[in-house]
């Protein structure tokens, strides 16, 4: 609304008295009717005409967080004042603009900003967005305008903070006993406080909802003020002490340390370690709770620890336990052995600890009955919830009808009902830079959560959940009931930016153009756990309206229907089998639509002949029968149930075959071989007889020869004798 609008509504209340309130009424009509949008349907003021009242209600200019700018910085220390409308460029507007601003205010804005804060819509990204004053933020939770600087956007570090319920920036107070005596009303440390902390050489800091004076490291406070009594702690090493510059500040232990070279270690029978003292009677080191001076670390007292390697142990408080250092005490975190089994004992009960007090109580998913802890419902709550897809179901120990999956149970109409609405969000965030809040990874998802609410309000919101948290950050939207498109794309304007982010309260920073939100189809995610309780009896889709049906598959009839709530869900009984089972190759087996015995079935479902076309391989013949849908017939070279794989064995064989072959031939070769040198060398032999029997036959011969020469010659000689 502009500031002569304003004007005019301001005089119709005034002339309202005299008559005149429905001429007024008019004249107002047409002034807003009139003022031209800049930017869309956003209504603006010239950037220059200056906010003369903080009565004055300005539109707030809002950029697209999607694809234009966005976000404006928050803090106390940041806050600028949002441009005015622009009212020199408003000449006229369409009134059929006009009217659909109005429709869509009154049909979607009045869900997020109520009936008390202004509703305006942006034509460009058909959304609505709900506008305060400059110093304020809207808060759809609340479903009011909120100061930027309240209690909620900047929560008090400590004390009871008030901002005039939101309406204005916070005021931290300290003024309640809990508090104690450090603090000023405006929870800042009191001077005198301060010097008192310094007179023992401390610090004052705020542990909890108290002042307290804290020494530095290495130092415990002692009734002379803070002091170095590291020696009396075993958690220390003399070369830690010795790095972090403490050493020679407590000289009862590590001795002869060299502080300028930590790595020099000296004997070790020259110094004792921390925790324990050298006894200057024996020269030899003990620990200090036998030494009785383990009060500086043990405020009640030590003992020996079962541990030989630890020389001692504090002792704790009733009600506290000793941590693994040995030293350190705590509230104790759980009940004692002999309370869980008192408990244990009374029915099957659990102890938990209330405050410092155990208690018994049943498990969360049990109740009591009969003295007795039981994990099912009565009988008269099972019959409460026996509405369709409903169910007793115990949690924080009380029966309760709940619903499958993803279905609410509403206890008034006792039946179930598909409340939810589902989207998808995606958003880049700002640098670390830009913010003093944790933007690592996933640690910015109470960031987001709370941001979320904030931005769509916790009557309308059910949930946020983080789905991804890489460059790009995946949120889910959860809705309880169907809250228009306009509603939930308020996430892709920028109604506070600053730079290049875009702020939404109370502490999550956006970059200007990454979002994008897209409702979530709930056939593909949310509801497949509940037709997975139906396997094949129904079919999923979404209705224009944004209502999901259920309808029976062709293998099922509609016997009766079940209208919930945004979910439409038929009750289906199964077809004869001779209904449907009419695909080609299929035959009804005990009402089972089964494949025939020489078909066999497809990944789709369907069937197809065994042998056609042939999954025998290698020039396998296939062959129907009854017992088994077909069978290959291999070649010889080839066996498995497809021919698929080589005969091993065959192809064994025939290796043996050769093998011997070859070994036969060379065999065969070398007996011809033996053959022909055993002929040879046998008419060698011979022939060398031959030739040696006619050497000696002409041997016989020429002795023979010279025998009868010899006798020849006799007579002769006898004849000259005489």
């Amino acid at each position: 609304m502009t500031v002569t609008t304003a004007l005019y509504f301001r005089k119709m209340c005034m002339d309202a008295s005299r008559g005149k309130l429905m001429t007024t009424f008019l004249i107002v009509t047409l002034l807003i009717i009139s003022e031209k949008p800049s930017g869309g349907d956003v209504i603006r003021e010239d950037v220059n005409t200056e906010r003369s009242s903080s009565d004055e209600t300005p539109n707030s200019p809002v950029s697209h967080n999607a694809s234009l700018s966005t976000a404006e910085s928050m803090t106390s220390e940041e806050t600028t004042e949002m441009s005015p409308p622009t009212q020199s460029t408003a000449q006229t507007m369409p009134m059929t603009k006009a009217k659909r601003n109005i429709d869509l205010c009154n049909e979607h804005g009045r869900i997020v900003c109520g009936q008390a804060v202004p509703c305006r819509t942006d034509s460009d990204i058909n959304a609505v967005y709900c506008v305060c004053d400059s110093d304020k933020v809207f808060d759809a939770d609340a479903r009011r305008c909120i100061h930027k600087d309240s209690c909620k956007l900047n929560p008090c570090p400590i004390g009871d903070c008030s901002d005039n319920n939101g309406a204005s920036g916070r005021t931290c107070h300290c003024r309640h006993s809990k508090y104690g005596f450090g603090f000023n009303d405006d929870c800042s440390v009191k001077k005198d406080y301060e010097e008192y902390c310094e007179e023992d050489g401390a610090k004052p800091v705020v542990v909890g909802l108290q002042v307290e004076c804290a020494c530095e490291d290495y130092q415990s406070m002692t009734p002379k003020g803070c002091a170095y009594t590291y020696c009396s702690n075993f958690r220390y090493s003399c070369k830690e002490l010795c790095e972090s510059g403490a050493l020679g500040k407590d000289d009862r232990c590590c001795q002869g340390w060299n502080t300028n070279d930590c790595t020099a270690e000296p004997e070790r029978s020259g110094y004792c370690n921390p925790g324990y003292f050298l006894d200057p009677t024996t020269g030899s080191c003990i620990d200090v709770c036998t030494a009785n001076n383990a009060s500086e670390v043990c405020s009640h007292g030590c003992s020996k620890h079962s541990d030989p390697s630890t020389p001692f142990a504090c002792m704790c408080n009733s009600g506290e336990t000793l941590q693994d250092d040995g030293i350190t005490c705590k509230p104790q975190g759980g009940c004692t052995p002999t309370q869980v089994t008192a408990c244990e004992q009374r029915g099957g009960q659990v102890c938990i600890l209330k405050g410092k007090k155990p208690e018994c109580k049943c498990p969360d998913d049990q109740i009591m009955e009969s003295g007795k802890c039981v994990g099912s419902c009565s009988r008269e709550k099972e019959e409460e919830c026996t509405a369709p897809f409903a169910y007793c179901k115990i949690f924080s120990n009380t029966e309760n009808c709940a619903c499958v999956h993803p279905m609410i149970w509403n206890d008034p109409e006792k039946q179930c009902e598909l409340r939810v609405v589902t989207y998808i969000a995606r958003f880049k965030l700002a640098p670390p830079t830009l913010s003093t809040y944790s933007t690592n990874m996933c640690k910015s998802e109470e960031e987001i959560e709370k941001a979320m609410l904030m931005l769509y309000g916790g009557s309308n919101l059910l949930a946020s959940s983080l789905v991804s948290c890489t460059d790009e950050y995946v949120v889910q939207l959860v809705f309880g009931n169907p809250i228009g498109d306009p509603v939930v794309r308020r996430i892709l304007l920028c109604e506070h930016e600053r730079n290049d982010t875009c702020f939404f309260p109370p502490s999550l920073r956006v970059l200007r153009g990454s979002a994008s939100v897209h409702p979530e189809n709930m056939c593909d995610k949310a509801l497949t756990g509940f037709l997975s309780m139906f396997p094949n009896h129904h079919s999923c889709s979404k209705r224009p309206d944004g209502t999901y049906s259920l309808t029976c598959t062709d293998s099922y009839r509609k016997v009766t229907k079940e209208p919930l709530k945004n979910l439409h869900v038929d009750i289906c009984v199964g077809k004869a089998c001779n209904e449907t089972c009419t695909q080609p190759g299929k035959e009804c087996v005990n009402e089972h639509c089964v494949c025939r015995f020489d078909h066999i079935q497809q990944a789709d479902g369907s069937c197809v002949e065994a042998c056609n076309p042939n999954p025998c391989q290698n020039g396998g013949e296939c062959t129907s029968t009854e017992w088994s849908k077909y069978i290959c017939r291999c070649p010889p070279e080839y066996i498995g149930q497809l021919c698929e794989d080589e005969n091993e064995h065959l192809r064994s064989a025939r290796l043996v075959i050769i093998i011997i072959s070859v070994l036969v031939s060379l065999l065969v070769v070398c007996l011809v071989g033996i053959v022909i040198v055993c002929v040879w060398r046998r008419r060698q032999r011979r022939a060398a007889e031959n030739s040696e029997r006619q050497r000696r036959d002409l041997s016989k011969l020429q002795h023979c020869y010279d025998g009868i020469q010899r006798a020849s010659a006799v007579p002769e000689e006898e004849n000259t004798v005489m």
